[in-house]
């Protein structure tokens, strides 16, 4: 692992749909630039001024949580595993403003929370949480070559609460290195490609990137880093643990675990299944109301911790996932999105081909590094008192963790650590 002052933790999601897509850096102005050696056209954009929003509801966190839950629930298929709730939120939801009747009704019911305030909740977390720590940056690609344009109320909805920018270029090649080189960029190299092909009759490509730098608040000393066993559900292994303390004790039904700071307003948070529980029955019990509560209720106590240095690496097609998860519909021919883009003055007809995510992570002394990127592809449709005694939490065998945004608990990433 690249040793650095600063460890950096990133996120990319992208959306490629067969009508329009986009890009968009929150953090980039109200314009997306062109580059000097490309044939794209930006479509310049002013974002609206939007009703602020003071605060989210304690509901819609909890709905975020239970669909971070899910998400891994629907995802694990045992080994290593890491996804990024935010990225996929941000990208589904800029999707979700172009849907219409029962595939706006499932998207909704998948999210847990109606439109208006999944947009809100975005729009809050952006506004409120976004800066040094973590950024973000959506982007839109559209394809010129099929005469398709987004309409104007859904672009300039997406833009006010995503920030995100438009482009226009005919599908080729070339869209493919601009869409990885736009994650690569914004996910600080740790996602170099995100595309691998692009069908040329593709509408529209939606990317979400998202950054996250954090360093341990208090660092894990190197010298007291040396091998130990980790039991893996396949067999025992020997790896480099780290050992140090930290002040959040988790002890709950099936599990202990802990919070451990970075700098700044995120934490990382590890949950340990208790002796004879496998990580994959733990993960299923899992609620996001249940972590809340973990979380919210952990004790002040100083614990000793052991964690291994780990670096892993996981990617997965989340059709079926987001299919288990409550919105069927958009995979298919009867996906309604006739909010999102027209072809001269005909409708577009428009539904989810592909969902591709791939995360990376990695944990020292020093801090984490991470990313992940989402692609959509979519495709044309045709119709507590503290305990007197030590307290220890040894992460030797599976479990699993977060990284949380500390003031609403709201998991920017969530996986399992396995050892595989």
């Amino acid at each position: 692992m690249i040793k650095t002052t600063k460890k950096l933790m990133a996120t990319g999601l992208v959306m490629a749909m067969m009508a329009a897509t986009g890009c968009n850096s929150a953090n980039n102005g109200d314009e997306t630039k062109n580059r000097e050696d490309t044939e794209q056209t930006a479509i310049t954009m002013t974002r609206n001024e939007i009703a602020e929003v003071s605060d989210i509801k304690v509901e819609n966190v909890n709905s975020y949580c239970d669909f971070s839950v899910s998400l891994l629930q629907n995802s694990y298929y045992g080994g290593n595993t890491l996804v990024s709730p935010l990225s996929v939120m941000t990208a589904l939801g800029m999707t979700e403003n172009g849907a219409a009747n029962a595939t706006l009704a499932e998207m909704e019911n998948t999210m847990g929370m109606s439109l208006e305030d999944t947009n809100n909740l975005m729009y809050y977390f952006e506004q409120n949480y976004l800066g040094e720590q973590i950024s973000m940056a959506n982007n839109i690609w559209v394809n010129s070559s099929r005469n398709i344009e987004l309409q104007e109320e859904y672009r300039q909805k997406v833009f006010d609460y995503y920030g995100n920018g438009v482009v226009s270029e005919e599908f080729g090649d070339e869209t493919i290195n601009h869409v990885n080189q736009f994650v690569d960029e914004h996910t600080a190299h740790r996602i170099p490609t995100i595309l691998e092909y692009l069908d040329p009759d593709a509408a529209m490509i939606l990317v979400n990137a998202l950054t996250f730098d954090g360093v341990w608040a208090n660092p894990f000393e190197p010298d007291r880093t040396y091998q130990q066993s980790f039991f893996a559900e396949n067999g025992e292994i020997r790896m480099d643990m780290m050992h140090g303390s930290t002040y959040g004790y988790i002890s709950g039904d099936n599990e202990t675990g802990f919070v451990k700071p970075y700098e700044g307003g995120y934490s990382f948070v590890a949950l340990l299944p208790d002796e004879g529980i496998t990580i994959e029955d733990y993960i299923n019990s899992l609620s996001g109301d249940e972590i809340q509560n973990m979380i919210s209720s952990r004790q002040h106590d100083e614990v000793f911790i052991t964690v291994p240095q780990f670096t892993a690496e996981f990617d997965i097609e989340l059709n079926q996932a987001l299919d288990n998860m409550g919105m069927p519909t958009a995979f298919t021919d009867a996906a309604d999105f006739t909010n999102m883009a027209t072809t001269g003055d005909e409708i577009e007809l428009l539904r989810i081909g592909r969902v591709i995510h791939k995360t990376f992570i990695s944990v020292d002394e020093e801090g984490t590094e991470a990313a992940a990127a989402t692609v959509v592809m979519m495709d044309e449709a045709t119709s507590c008192e503290p305990d007197p005694d030590p307290l220890f939490v040894v992460l030797d065998r599976p479990f699993v963790y977060m990284i949380i945004e500390t003031n609403t608990n709201m998991p920017v990433f969530i996986g399992a650590y396995t050892g595989e």
